[in-house]
């Protein structure tokens, strides 16, 4: 019927799909990071680095990646977000 076509379009539910990676906060992450680019001179270059590596990988990340390396880069960025130290000038 045309209904369950529609449905099997919008929503493959049949064994064995795998289904693209849900990226949204990822993707808010990376947004907040480029935030935090603008004031690179902020930050101990130490700290820093570690942070820019994350981003990097994070915005390598594809939909086609799995949910867990996605999840994986999140947490990293997020991690690398929360461990930037300003600097003390």
């Amino acid at each position: 019927s045309l209904v369950t076509g529609v449905q099997t379009c919008a929503l493959p539910i049949s064994p064995g799909y795998k289904s693209d990676s849900d990226l949204t906060k990822l993707n808010k992450l990376i947004k907040k990071a480029e935030e935090i680019e603008k004031n690179k001179a902020e930050y101990l270059e130490a700290t820093y680095s570690a942070f820019e590596l994350a981003l990097k990988e994070a915005k390598a990340i594809k939909t086609e990646d799995k949910q867990a390396t996605v999840d994986a880069a999140y947490k990293k960025l997020d991690d690398a977000i929360k461990n930037l130290k300003k600097s003390a000038d």
